[in-house]
């Protein structure tokens, strides 16, 4: 009974800093930004309250786990705080570079799985860390293969962010489909349309499309519209009409 009371406190704790910050999220930037060491925070905090709860279960495997735990959140913050101060400080305010979101999240991932197994070496020396990332690696095979469609698109987005033919806001035509880009997530980008749609474009299949982006190297661009005219009026009387019709379009002729 003790140790169910115990577990339940321990999900509770748990689950209560998680809301937390989950709620401080929508309020703080660097809440959003600090979100992932936090979580490993408060898994930390739930496994002190359960061994609170229940001295008799503070093995020596148990606080080598906590430990494990507090080291690599520690620098997971650190790292964080590194990659915020490297990509939004130093290469955007500094540098003028804006480097594409998904290419830092990406980044940060890989830099989070490194310091997981390397922590994890220096808090379990006896652990086979090498069997781990074989078996990681199988596992990742195996997943690779289930999952090679959303693979697929992700890759496909990684590409698209680091290659950039089109940003936030440009006008572009994909395939038979155009739009304005309001969205570029790691499996999809989305397109508002003519009509105010959503078109959600999958990025494999961006990637197999010929895109054409209005608004590169400028905005201004050439369009070719067709005009009917009888054939009794006389050329320089349709000439004045059209002009006169695009006078009063800001950017048109004077």
């Amino acid at each position: 009974m003790q140790m169910t009371f115990s577990l339940l406190a321990s999900v509770g704790a748990f689950a209560l800093l998680v809301a937390l910050v989950a709620w401080l999220q929508r309020k703080l930037f660097l809440v959003r930004q600090l979100a992932f060491p936090l979580w490993i925070g408060a898994a930390a905090a739930a496994v002190e309250v359960y061994l609170l709860l229940q001295p008799g279960s503070r093995s020596v495997e148990v606080q080598s786990a906590l430990g494990w735990l507090l080291l690599f959140g520690g620098l997971a913050l650190v790292l964080r705080l590194l990659g915020l101060y490297l990509f939004d400080v130093h290469l955007v305010a500094q540098k003028g570079l804006h480097l594409p979101p998904l290419l830092t999240r990406v980044t940060m991932v890989a830099v989070y799985l490194i310091t997981a197994l390397v922590t994890l070496r220096l808090t379990f020396p006896d652990l086979n860390v090498n069997a781990l990332v074989a078996t990681s690696a199988v596992t990742s095979l195996v997943l690779g293969l289930a999952l090679q469609p959303i693979l697929s698109n992700f890759f496909a987005g990684l590409v698209v962010s680091v290659e950039q033919p089109f940003r936030i806001n440009d006008w572009v035509r994909v395939g038979e489909h155009e739009g304005r880009v309001v969205a570029i997530t790691w499996r999809t980008t989305h397109l508002r349309t003519r009509e105010n749609d959503n078109l959600v474009i999958p990025n494999g299949k961006l990637a197999d499309e010929r895109v054409l982006n209005y608004y590169y190297p400028h905005p201004l661009h050439m369009e070719r519209i067709k005009v009917s005219a009888d054939a009794r009026v006389p050329p320089y009387r349709v000439r004045n009409a059209l002009l006169g019709a695009v006078a009063g379009v800001a950017g048109g002729p004077a």
